[in-house]
Formats: structure tokens, C-alpha cells, sequence
């Protein structure tokens, strides 16, 4: 058994513009009035749709203005200014990591007059060289995804090649032709990297728990950093004003499954088998009765998802001593017509025509090893195989004549939660608490009693993060962000308390 303790990450950042960071998106541009000039002082507020959570910047003295640490979300950005019509741009789509470049010209008039923009050209990202794209809610719910794992998408990105499965070792995933492991995950803006050959922990958000992540795969910030293939940055669901929900099943077993085809000709009939993916998740704002009301400022989301997976009775085959083995008699040991001979591994040995060394001497007649020339160990460890019990393969005198039943089950469950908080006007908090939870036993003992089964646990796994944002000036952010995860992992192979192979090693 072998026991391998995560390292914890833990990061903060204090920047003068931390754009993007932690999944964040922003929005920036220029006001100006309607011959071009531009217009310092102007206060400028992005407002989520969701949420109604309002988002403020001021424009410098070039009218220069950005709305930083915004969450991916829809956003109506508002401009209302002394001496000029107040002006509407509906439908602000602000993607994860999104830099959006938005020029705002305003007219003269009352303020009681309103300019609303329903529709102007794509927005296009040109304030940095950042390529990527996003993997949205949509894309998510909606696309297949035989392992419910969200993370497997990254292949729908341009430039991302591989099969899909996490960048870890014995993964093909690769971004521009980079190393597989030279991918990183980011979490809410916290690594969810183990540190140990730099793959990606367990605990990271299930299907209903992702809002959606971008792909980054080229003109990486060196906010990043440790990186060599690309990035791919996820940003969790939160609540919003409305109280919304959902639950899940997903149910196989061997009623709506055909027995398989070797099954089938050997006559043996389907095992049971049951497996269950289930679970929900809601999220709104935080109400108490007569307590507290947290619309427009207290949001929460939670989500829970459990695996069970049981299958008994699943058919193995094995290969066995038959008797005439067990006392030395190896005469019909056959493979396609073809029978082995033994040689004496003590006997003359030397190099035939084409340069290979062969053995010249047969033991005994090649066919029959004495009880004198058994090996003690192998005679007293013979006992403990079980007798053939099935056909062996055509062609075969002793290939698969051993047929078992086997069972295997796993249990898991991971769930999160987290909290939103808008604490004035320029300052925001969220935190976020995740768990994981694993016990797999993939086979049981079905061949023989000294078989090694494997067992994998993971128990009491888990991560957090917590995130501050204030906005103290229109050109000073700070943002303090903190993660850790613990990830505790035990693998490997056992034996059971009464293996005869506890007391072979004593054995001469």
C-alpha cells in the first residue's frame, strides 16, 4: 500500500490591473463625446443581469475607463452624465477571462433622455495577444460526455489535440503540440495541480458545478506561469437573484444490458450489475425569514454528485495446472497444434547458425519432469491453485480451463458549496468549499486465496478558496486570493490476513 500526501497551493495577488485573474472578465474603452473628444470623470457602471450586482469605473483624464473582477455573465453598461443623454448598452456578453474593448461615445442632451444600443459589430478581443476559447454552460449541458467530466471538452478548442482526457501522465492531450503535462487547471483562479508529476487533483467541479472555462491556448499572461502547452481556466457557478435547481439520474443495469458474446457461447448468464449517477444542485440568494434579505448582495450555490457502481458475478477465465501437469506430465501441453518441449536449464548451451544461443538438452524425455526435480517451493505453492473447472480454448489443452466469478464496487461522492457577497459598492468576497470522496475495490479474490486485489481510497479530500476584490480608485484593485487542497490518496494491492503467501517466505 503506498500513501501520497498533496501539496497545498496556496496564492494571493495585489495588481494594479489584474485583468482576468481568477476567471474574471473585464470590459474597457474610451468616452468620448459625439464630434470624438474625450470626456474625463465619467462614471460608468456594468450591471449584472443575474444578480443586478453593479460594477463602477471612472474614466481618467484621457477618458480612458475599465471595469475590472467582473464574473462571467450578461451586463448592461450604463453611462449618465451631466450634460449628455444617458446611454444603454444591453446584453454585454463578459465570457471567462474576457477582455472586452468597448468605446462609448455619448450625445448631448438631458439626461432624461436615454440612447440605448441594442446591436453594434463583435466584440473582439485587441487589448493583449491572448488566443483561446470558451467552453460555455451550454456546451456543457448539452454535449455527450460518457465520463461526466467537463474538463474533456478542452478538445473542442482550436489547436488542442488528444483524446480528451485530463493532462496527466499516460494522457495525449496536448495544446499547440506542447508536453501533455505542460497543461495547468485553474480553479477559480487557484491551481487544482497536485504538484506530483504535475496532475490534476479529483477534486475538481462536476458538470452542474462549472459556469464555463476557456482554453488558453496561446499569448499566455505571465500571471500564469509554470507553464510550457497552455492553461485552461474554469470559473464555478454562483447564485443569482432567482432560486434555481436541478436534479439528475443517470441508471444502467443489466436489465437494459445484453449479456456478452463470450458469455453467451459459454453459456454463462448475465451477472448482476448496477450502476447510478445522481444529484442536484440549486443556488439563489441567500434569504432568511424575518432575518435577512440577500437580494442583490448574498448569493449561494450548492451541488452534490454520487457514483455507485456494483457489478457481481462478472465472469473471469484463468489459466490452471491440469493433473497430469501437477505430477509432471507435460506430454499434451499444446498451443495450436504445436507441443513444448522441456529442456534441462543446467544442460550444454551454444550459439546455432543464425547467432542464437539454444539449449541441446532435453530434460529427461522432454515431455515428463520427476517428482525428484520438483522445486519445493513451486510443489508446496501448486496446492494453493484451484483445479481446472471449464473448456479450455480450441487448440489449447490448458489455456482459459479456469473459470471464475468476480465482484466489483466503488462508491463516490463530491460535493461544493459556495457563497457570494457584494460588501459595499467596490467590494466584493466569495468563498468556495469543495469535497471529494473515493473508495474503489475494482476485483475481488476470484482466482485463488494468495491473490493480490486492488484497493483505492480517497478520504477526506478536500479544497477551498477564498477571494477579496476592492476596487479603491478607479486605477488601484486589490485582489487577495487564497486556495488550498488536501489530497490524500491510498492505492495499491492486498492481501488478505489469511494468504498462504504470508508463510512462503519461510519455506526452503
Amino acid at each position: 500500500m503506498q500513501r501520497v500526501l498533496m501539496a497545498v497551493a496556496l496564492a494571493s495577488s495585489l495588481s494594479l490591473t489584474a485583468f482576468g485573474q481568477g476567471g474574471m472578465g473585464s470590459i474597457e474603452g474610451r468616452v468620448t463625446d459625439s464630434s470624438g473628444g474625450v470626456i474625463p470623470g465619467v462614471t460608468i457602471t456594468a450591471t449584472n443581469a443575474a444578480t443586478q450586482v453593479a460594477y463602477t469605473a471612472s474614466s481618467n483624464h484621457v477618458g480612458d475607463y475599465a471595469v475590472l473582477r467582473l464574473p462571467p455573465g450578461t451586463y448592461t453598461v450604463t453611462v449618465d452624465h451631466q450634460g449628455f443623454k444617458k446611454l444603454e448598452r444591453e446584453n454585454v456578453q463578459v465570457q471567462v477571462g474576457d477582455r472586452l474593448s468597448i468605446d462609448l461615445a455619448l450625445q448631448v442632451g438631458a439626461a432624461s433622455e436615454v440612447v440605448t444600443v441594442t446591436s453594434e459589430a463583435p466584440l473582439v478581443r485587441s487589448t493583449d495577444a491572448q488566443t483561446g476559447e470558451v467552453i460555455n454552460n451550454k456546451m456543457i449541458e448539452d454535449l455527450p460526455q460518457l465520463n461526466r467530466d467537463p474538463f474533456a471538452l478542452a478538445r473542442l478548442s482550436g489547436n488542442v489535440q488528444g483524446d480528451g482526457d485530463r493532462a496527466v501522465a499516460g494522457s495525449t492531450l496536448r495544446i499547440n503540440g506542447g508536453r501533455t503535462q505542460g497543461i495547468d487547471y485553474f480553479v477559480d483562479g487557484v491551481t487544482v495541480g497536485t504538484g506530483m508529476g504535475h496532475g490534476v487533483s479529483y477534486n475538481t467541479p462536476t458538470t452542474e458545478d462549472v459556469a464555463e472555462f476557456r482554453v488558453i491556448t496561446n499569448g499566455i499572461s505571465a500571471e500564469y506561469g509554470r507553464l510550457s502547452g497552455g492553461a485552461v481556466e474554469v470559473v464555478t457557478k454562483s447564485g443569482s437573484n432567482g432560486l434555481h435547481g436541478q436534479v439528475f439520474e443517470y441508471d444502467k443495469n443489466r436489465v437494459f444490458n445484453a449479456n456478452s458474446w463470450i458469455d453467451n457461447r459459454n453459456g454463462v448468464p448475465k451477472g448482476n450489475f448496477q450502476e447510478n449517477i445522481y444529484g442536484g444542485a440549486i443556488g439563489g440568494p441567500v434569504i432568511l425569514p424575518k432575518l435577512y434579505n440577500g437580494k442583490d448582495k448574498t448569493f449561494f450555490f450548492f451541488n452534490y454528485e454520487g457514483y455507485r457502481f456494483n457489478q457481481g458475478g462478472a465472469v473471469q477465465y484463468g489459466s490452471v495446472p491440469t493433473d497430469a501437469m501437477r505430477k509432471g506430465d507435460f506430454t499434451n501441453v499444446c498451443l495450436r497444434g504445436t507441443c513444448a518441449l522441456l529442456y534441462d536449464q543446467n544442460g550444454l548451451v551454444l550459439k546455432d547458425a543464425n547467432g542464437v544461443y539454444q539449449r541441446q538438452n532435453l530434460l529427461n524425455d522432454g515431455y515428463h519432469v520427476l517428482p525428484s526435480q520438483f522445486d519445493p517451493v513451486a510443489a508446496a505453492a501448486l496446492q494453493f491453485l484451484p483445479e481446472p473447472n471449464h473448456t479450455p480454448d480450441a487448440g489449447t489443452t490448458w489455456q482459459n480451463n479456469y473459470l471464475g466469478l468476480s465482484n466489483h464496487t466503488t462508491h463516490r461522492y463530491d460535493w461544493s458549496t459556495r457563497i457570494d457577497e457584494s460588501i459595499r459598492a467596490n467590494q466584493r468576497f466569495f468563498a468556495r468549499f469543495s469535497t471529494h470522496y473515493l473508495d474503489d475495490k475494482p476485483n475481488s479474490r476470484w482466482f485463488r486465496p494468495g491473490q493480490p486485489v486492488t484497493e483505492n481510497y480517497n478520504k477526506g479530500m478536500f479544497q477551498l478558496t477564498l477571494n477579496y476584490d476592492w476596487t479603491i480608485s478607479p486605477t488601484l484593485v486589490l485582489t487577495a486570493r487564497a486556495g488550498g487542497s488536501f489530497t490524500p490518496f491510498t492505492g495499491g494491492s492486498t492481501l488478505s490476513a489469511a494468504s498462504p503467501i504470508r508463510s512462503m517466505a519461510s519455506w526452503k
